[in-house]
């Protein structure tokens, strides 16, 4: 059996079980759980943007999960689908291979690992699933570089397929860190707004002006969210924004800060 090992434990969530386990329970306390067909989460470390992601995966209650993510690294294949066996601190998590043998079949998606060994965006939205799903299965796709035609026929053929979505995505990273400064005055208010105005055409399920927006800023999953909004528009789901925060609220420091949304799809 194929083990795709954590890389984020110790680091974004807590490596032993049973701190893991006392995490998420106080995260989820905020939540609620409804019933989405598809969410938006953000993949930072867990003292940043757990609420929020606890607010967009307790929605999440059919399984299989195609969990849409960027490719941070820059390795592997421009859209790459896992059959690994995900571990985490919280046990295994299988994918459904059926479904992932006609993605790759159907689409320009590939099977490899690569795009996946040192990826976070997808191994941090688990222990959520797996805290309040107990048995699921998941088909991990990053995408790193694709033309829109691609991204809409992948689109095309997740939308018929029967299971629910994740797109792991933050918002815009401001700061000199990530060489992105429009404004150095009212930065949280700016940061807000800007983030505000990119997410509107989320919930316009927009894919095209939202594509713009987004690009235009540091959104790090532009493309998840482009595949998502188009199965969401095929799919007639209903978006609502539950939470929007940035880490600056968390850390009060807003030299460097990061937005997170949590927006669910019904």
């Amino acid at each position: 059996m194929m083990i795709r090992h954590p890389v984020a434990a110790g680091t974004f969530y807590p490596a032993e079980e049973h701190e893991l386990r006392a995490m998420l329970s106080t995260l989820m306390k905020s939540a609620e759980f409804g019933s989405a067909v598809g969410v938006i989460s953000p993949h930072a470390g867990y003292v940043y943007s757990g609420a929020a992601a606890a607010k967009s995966l307790s929605h999440i209650k059919q399984s299989p999960v195609v969990i849409l993510s960027p490719n941070h690294t820059g390795y592997g294949k421009d859209i790459a689908v896992s059959k690994a066996t995900w571990r985490t601190p919280l046990g295994d998590v299988d994918v459904d291979q059926e479904m992932a043998n006609y993605i790759v079949e159907k689409t320009s998606a590939e099977f490899d690992e690569e795009a996946h060994s040192g990826e976070h965006a997808i191994e941090v939205q688990l222990p959520f699933l797996q805290y309040h799903l107990k048995e699921f299965k998941i088909v991990p796709i990053t995408i790193k570089h694709a033309s829109k035609s691609d991204l809409d026929h992948l689109a095309e053929v997740l939308s018929d397929m029967n299971a629910s979505f994740v797109a792991s995505s933050d918002f815009t990273h401001y700061g000199p860190m990530y060489g992105f400064v429009p404004f150095i005055h009212n930065v949280r208010e700016n940061l807000y707004k800007l983030d505000m105005s990119i997410i509107d055409y989320i919930l316009k399920l927009d894919p095209d002006k939202f594509y713009e927006a987004a690009t235009s800023s540091t959104v790090c999953g532009v493309l998840p969210i482009f595949v998502l909004l188009h199965i969401m528009k095929r799919r007639k789901a209903r978006p609502k924004l539950i939470d929007y925060y940035t880490s600056g609220d968390v850390t009060s420091d807003f030299t460097n800060a990061v937005g997170y949304a949590s927006i669910v799809f019904r």
